[in-house]
């Protein structure tokens, strides 16, 4: 699990959680409802489904579906989007907590021009025949940036992914996002319980 900033990319596929840790335990009747919570895409808009308590400062969001996946009848449905995730009360002083997630697929090296490219294709490909039990110390360096499908391992299908996503980038930002954002952090559940990194 990772605490991530603002405006962060997330460069996989399957993100349909989320993880909100808070500072200090809820108190009682301080789980979030699921429809006061909003996900608001440039490109469409997300639902949250649940809201579970993990323990007594975080809590699991789930979504309708994952985090830059576009419904029907869109033509490029998993090109990434840029998405605003409000909580109410859950920032500090029991204001708003506002941070912007940008899921990107392929986007394994989370270059700051949220573009698929070349480089993200080199990234994936010298990590190729890695899995979560390799370790620096065994040579071969796993890393869950560059397995873009969350099996496990970086394989050729992986690599498949990343060049079929080659020149997708974000949609541009809206002129008023960096103004609007609060700082503020999250932490982000991938793939069921694993740690993203």
């Amino acid at each position: 699990m990772d605490n991530l900033p603002a405006d962060t990319t997330i460069p996989w596929i399957n993100v349909n959680q989320i993880v909100l840790h808070y500072s200090t335990p809820l108190s009682a009747g301080g789980l979030p409802a699921a429809g006061s919570i909003v996900l608001d895409g440039q490109l469409s808009d997300y639902t949250v489904t649940a809201v579970t308590q993990l323990d007594a400062q975080s809590v699991v969001l789930t979504l309708d579906r994952a985090l830059g996946i576009q419904p029907p009848p869109a033509t490029d449905p998993t090109q990434g989007d840029r998405v605003r995730l409000t909580v109410p009360g859950a920032g500090p002083g029991n204001s708003p907590l506002t941070v912007l997630l940008n899921p990107l697929q392929g986007d394994a090296d989370r270059a700051p021009t949220h573009r698929v490219n070349a480089i993200d294709l080199g990234f994936v490909k010298a990590r190729a025949n890695t899995s979560t039990n390799d370790t620096a110390t065994t040579g071969a360096i796993y890393t869950a940036f560059a397995d873009l499908n969350g099996s496990g391992r970086i394989d050729a299908i992986d690599l498949g992914a990343a060049k079929a996503r080659n020149n997708d980038s974000l949609p541009p930002a809206a002129a008023a996002a960096a103004a609007q954002l609060a700082a503020a952090s999250i932490t982000q559940d991938l793939f069921g319980s694993k740690a993203i990194l």
